[in-house]
């Protein structure tokens, strides 16, 4: 049995709302649980979290560390609220996994993914990519 610590459903439409619940990876989103740890709402509720960008996230952390410490299996959502609640490392930047795993790919040297480029160089680096994909389909 694999357990997941997950979202459900549970807000109406235009308002989403979420339980973070621990489950049986098997059982349906919005069906049985085996305990709900907290809540999540990505919608601001009033006028300083709606200039703030901010969420409410309502967490039990002892029962969050708890699973986490018995080796429930966080989604991706759900393990950056974590993160941002103390209770697992902050993940990586998946955008800069996926351009350092193009870049080997591509046999380009990975130092300078990351870093700030300017508009003349990346028009100079698309120009030469567009012009060897037309060399090569011919």
């Amino acid at each position: 049995m694999v357990v997941r610590i997950r979202l459900a459903s549970v807000g109406r439409r235009n308002h989403p709302m979420y339980k973070i619940v621990v489950a049986d990876s098997h059982w349906p989103r919005d069906g049985k649980h085996l305990e709900a740890i907290g809540l999540y709402s990505p919608i601001a509720a009033t006028k300083e979290e709606l200039q703030t960008n901010t969420k409410r996230v309502l967490l039990d952390v002892e029962r969050a560390k708890y699973w986490v410490a018995t080796g429930a299996q966080p989604t991706k959502t759900v393990f950056y609220l974590f993160a941002l609640a103390g209770i697992l490392p902050m993940p990586p930047n998946p955008v800069l996994w996926q351009q350092k795993a193009i870049a080997r790919y591509e046999g380009i040297g990975v130092d300078e993914l990351g870093k700030p480029i300017s508009k003349e160089a990346l028009q100079e680096q698309l120009k030469t990519t567009s012009g060897q994909d037309s060399n090569t389909s011919s």
